[in-house]
């Protein structure tokens, strides 16, 4: 009898143990009666967009008594987690109170429940209900107009995007660039059927208090139009939003005219791109008609007038793809009566209507859908995307621009807590050689040998506590803040826009507790999801991960998180930075030359300078401090290709040998991953374009004021700054334009060279190829340098360089080289310098102008005459490699006009 009631007894404890577990993985609250009343509405008049945020609004009110509690949403992050946001309240008896929530919208469950609590007694719940949910093949357009109604006509299958067919378009053309076929770097992609299909569109109606003033809620919205709406109704928040949303990548769409001066009211400057100076009535009927393809007699419209300064007009709708490569131009009308004008601003686009489409003629016009059509396709709109990313948290605007860092901040704790194991093993050699013959010959010397029954585990013991103080001394007794921030930096400016990924240790298993000031930067954090997020059942049961409390400290609780579990947050600010720094840069005779003052209280460290094709090394650039550059393109401290910079600086992501690992590669392979695709990136944008790109890193701490589990934590900080800027060219000055500013177009007319990654040419077969650089307008040319060089694989080149010389050998074709003379209309063959690394290295300092074509072109063709691989003798032992050259470059020394 006595075992049954111990066991019973056990089994009570058992049971009590369990559900105080569980009881730490949701947030229960005991049901009670009350005189609290609580209604809530959700999305613009119950619609919302999946994977995007929607607003909620709540109102609860208590009818005899004042109340001091907190107000819960619980919504769905996935099919099986759900996340409370909550908001402390003070309910005044009789009093309605009306409290803003902003959720993300993830799964199909249109329903979201919300009560209101009083310590653990619900007092009051209901439910949010939403309408319809939109998915991300559904756009939504907001309009702000005085009339709600006036673009409900957009209601429908009437927003032309890219199809599902883009991408395979894309292959063929980049196929037929390959092949010589198509004189396009690049990608431009004919507008045709087949690369848009029409999507459903719905539109929501906005005003002055529905006009999103969160980021979150804006991203809900693919097209913004405003037209005949007084736009200084918004405040100063509303406006930001807006600004930051066509940013990242939305398309704003503003409908001027006779309504201009309503429209541009209350907008910033960056956002009316096309300064108006009035307005004139214009006979527009053609100009529509060839536009939309449709009849547009009477459609004579009263347009806004203004100065533009671009020359770029789409001139046949149908073949005129050269649209595509500006970022500004004309999409109906002409330059002198301009009718709808495309603007890019950063990721996005604003269009100008110079008319105002919510007034007759047009609005009454049967054909105004064809128009708007025409307009979203030549405006290249996308579907975007929004959702979560399993493991890095909610995709949204700083995703565009920080992606490289999530990774950062998960996985790259810096190596300063790492255990003296050569010391550890000699203490354990020490303790195995006393415990073993040294206490063995003592204790036999001695005949005391049953004392080993008690040295043992005392020298055992001795020797455990004293190798656990040297690990003490060397774990994370607390828990980690590891920040990885993108820092960019635009020129002239002065300020510096911070985007971080802040990865948060757990140092404890159970529930993780952020907190944080409201307003710090920190944006609203977001639980960890799984893919395919909203094709769950209505019907699955969920339970809470994780509740957000706001305030004027935020706090963030999640359950359940494992020892050592990283939790992404993200945060955005701005600091002083004076984007002037590199406005000083010049090129002269060859050389990178100027001064970087760093006037800044920011250390620029492992600076490098992309320009072009060329990739060069400049140091540490430390704050208040100045670095004088006087650098020979032509140096060892320049490079032609990012991945052979950072193998010099900071080693390579591994070796053959353990041997060959430097001691340090572990921090060295930390400093590589925080440039590695910011370095590529800026060099495969760069070229073609007279810009260049400052790279450096910095381990100051932003400070977001993170408290985790109740202490301060261990902090580590790794930011990237990146500042653009451009080649400045002033009239009558001598200027040079160093390689890969100026890229060529391919042509051929058989398969004789392919190009392949990172702008290197395949030799296939003998025969002719031909490039062509256009070079700029306003540079008068004075001498010219034209060159490839031999491209080796670079595992062949470390083999040789590791004294495996014999091992590796590339087999080389044999050229001639030829220029087109304008004067002669003959091609002139050129005997060109073949320095070590060159295929071919020309320079032409007199009679240039032959070589330079009434459109400025310079034509330069390369004739194969024998493959290295046609006859060659294989020896044993021995790696061959077929010849592969650089896409030839041009530098160029002149005068600009």
């Amino acid at each position: 009898m006595r075992k049954i009631k111990i066991c019973a007894l056990l089994i009570l404890l058992v049971c009590l143990v369990t559900v105080s577990v569980l009881h730490t993985s949701e947030v229960y609250a005991e049901r009670a009666g009350g005189d609290v009343l609580i209604e809530a509405t959700g999305g613009f008049d119950g619609i919302a967009k999946l994977g995007a945020w929607s607003r909620v609004e709540v109102k609860v009110c208590s009818l005899n008594k004042n109340i001091s509690g907190e107000i819960e949403v619980e919504v769905n992050t996935d099919q099986a987690r759900r996340v409370i946001f909550s908001k402390p309240v003070e309910l005044t008896a009789g009093i309605e109170q009306e409290v803003s929530f902003e959720v993300p919208v993830i799964t199909v469950k249109k329903n979201i429940d919300i009560r209101f609590r009083e310590n653990k007694k619900v007092l009051a719940e209901t439910t949010c209900n939403f309408k319809r949910l939109l998915p991300s093949n559904v756009l939504m357009i907001g309009v702000l107009s005085e009339d709600s109604d006036a673009f409900n006509w957009l209601n429908g299958n009437t927003v032309p995007a890219s199809s599902g067919k883009g991408a395979e378009i894309e292959e063929k053309i980049k196929a037929l660039i390959a092949s010589g076929q198509l004189n396009a770097p690049g990608s431009i992609v004919p507008v045709t059927d087949d690369y848009f299909q029409k999507y459903e569109a719905v539109v929501i109606p906005l005003d002055r208090n529905s006009f999103p003033d969160r980021n979150e809620i804006m991203d809900s919205f693919d097209i913004l139009m405003i037209s005949r709406y007084d736009t200084s109704l918004l405040d100063d928040s509303q406006v930001s939003v807006l600004e930051e949303w066509v940013e990242a990548g939305g398309l704003l769409i503003l409908g001027t005219g006779i309504s201009w001066q309503k429209v541009y009211h209350g907008l910033p400057e960056s956002l009316k791109p096309f300064p108006v100076t009035g307005t004139g009535d214009v006979n527009t009927s053609e100009t529509i008609e060839k536009f939309t393809g449709r009849d547009a007699d009477g459609i004579n419209l009263k347009l806004a007038q203004g100065e533009l300064d671009f020359m770029h007009v789409i001139n046949n709708l149908e073949e005129d793809y050269r649209y595509l490569m500006y970022d500004n131009y004309i999409i109906a009308g002409d330059m002198n009566n301009p009718v709808a004008i495309k603007y890019r601003k950063e990721n996005g686009a604003i269009v100008v209507l110079t008319f105002d489409p919510s007034v007759e003629p047009f609005v009454s016009w049967s054909n105004k859908t064809a128009f708007m059509e025409n307009i979203f396709r030549y405006t290249a709109t996308v579907i975007r995307e929004r959702f979560y990313d399993n493991g890095s948290g909610y995709y949204r605007r700083y995703s565009y621009q920080n992606t490289g860092m999530q990774g950062l901040a998960k996985n790259d704790v810096p190596f300063d807590k790492v255990p003296p194991f050569r010391l550890m093993f000699i203490i354990l050699a020490v303790y195995v050689i006393l415990a073993g013959p040294v206490l063995y010959v003592i204790l036999k010397l001695k005949d005391k040998r049953d004392w080993a029954w008690v040295l043992i585990p005392v020298l055992s013991v001795s020797f455990l506590a004293f190798m656990y103080v040297f690990g003490y001394k060397t774990r994370y007794n607390t828990a980690i803040v590891n920040t990885a921030s993108l820092v960019e930096i635009r020129p002239g400016s002065d300020k510096a826009f911070v985007s971080s990924s802040i990865g948060v240790f757990n140092n404890r298993r159970g529930t993780l507790t952020v907190e944080y000031d409201n307003n710090n930067g920190v944006l609203t954090p977001f639980i960890e999801q799984n893919y395919n997020y909203w094709y769950g059942r209505e019907d699955l049961e969920s339970k809470v991960v994780a509740k957000y409390t706001m305030g004027d400290r935020i706090k963030l609780e999640q359950y359940n998180v494992s020892l050592w579990t990283t939790k992404i947050l993200y945060a955005e600010k701005t600091i002083p930075f004076d984007g002037s720094i590199l406005d000083n840069i010049t090129i002269k005779d060859g050389r990178i030359r100027g001064i970087i003052e760093n006037s800044t209280p920011y250390d620029l460290l492992d600076a490098v300078l992309i320009i072009g094709s060329n990739i060069v090394r400049i140091g540490d650039i430390v704050a208040w401090d100045s670095v004088t550059l006087d650098i020979p393109f032509d140096s060892a401290d320049v490079y032609k290709q990012p991945e052979l910079y950072l193998d010099a600086v900071y080693g390579k992501n591994w070796y053959s040998s353990p041997k060959d690992y430097p001691e340090n590669f572990l921090q060295l392979n930390q400093r590589r991953r925080l440039f590695e695709s910011y370095i590529y990136n800026a060099y495969n944008n760069n070229r073609g374009k007279p810009v260049f790109t400052l790279l450096a890193m910095n381990e100051q701490d932003f400070e977001y004021g993170l408290t985790v589990n109740s202490k301060a934590p261990q902090k580590y900080n790794k930011n990237l700054f990146r500042l653009d800027s451009a080649l400045r060219f002033e009239p009558g000055q001598e200027v040079e334009i160093p390689a890969g500013i100026i890229v060529p177009s391919l042509y051929q007319a058989q398969n004789v060279a392919w190009y392949d990654t990172n702008n290197i040419l395949y030799v296939r077969n003998t025969g002719d190829f031909e490039f062509e650089f256009v070079l700029p307008e306003n540079v008068t040319a004075t001498e010219m340098r034209i060159y490839a060089e031999s491209f080796m694989p670079i595992a062949a080149k470390y083999g040789i360089s590791q004294g495996l010389s014999g091992q590796s050998k590339v087999l080389p074709n044999k050229y001639k080289f030829y220029l087109y003379n304008v004067t002669t209309k003959t091609w002139d063959e050129i005997e060109a310098d073949k320095r070590d690394g060159y295929i071919f290295d020309i320079i032409i300092n007199s009679n240039v102008s032959q070589y330079i074509g009434s459109g400025n072109e310079v034509r330069l063709k390369i004739s194969v005459i024998e493959l290295g691989m046609s006859d060659f003798t294989k020896e044993l032992n021995v790696e061959y490699y077929e010849e592969m050259l650089t896409v030839p470059e041009i530098y160029i020394k002149g005068v600009s006009e």
